[in-house]
């Protein structure tokens, strides 16, 4: 057997016990310390993906005024587009108008023309005769 005795005994249970509670609080310690990291980069990957989140909110908040805004913008201009298109024909419709007065004060002055120079040739032949 031991030489040491029931001291020895008792001091290798308490070196071994020692030892194994060692090595397990420094295998608790790296776990912890390992997942602490792990949380830590998980948290700032939360942490940046909230930021993103909350960038991409107001951008798209910008770009929902905006569109808001050309689509008023958009149905201002159709509107103003059929007023000229109407506008448009009006004015179309007048100057048909307009010409066919203009046309018929031409043949108005031509007939006119051709009516007098017949009463002077009636006149001419009434003198004449």
């Amino acid at each position: 057997m031991d030489e040491t005795g029931l001291a020895g005994d008792v001091a290798q249970v308490a070196a071994g016990g020692f030892s194994l509670g060692g090595g397990l609080y420094m295998m608790r310690w790296l776990i912890l310390w390992l997942t602490g990291r792990a949380d830590r980069a998980s948290a700032d990957n939360d942490k940046q993906r909230a930021e993103l989140d909350q960038s991409w909110k107001s951008y798209r908040l910008v770009l929902e005024a905006r569109l808001e805004k050309s689509d008023e913008r958009i149905d201002r201009l159709e509107r103003e587009v059929e007023e000229c298109h109407r506008s448009k024909m009006k004015t179309e419709a007048d100057l048909a108008r307009l010409r066919a007065v203009v046309d018929g004060e031409g043949q108005n002055r031509q007939m006119g023309a051709a009516v007098a120079a017949y009463d002077r040739l009636i006149d001419r032949q009434r003198d004449g005769t």
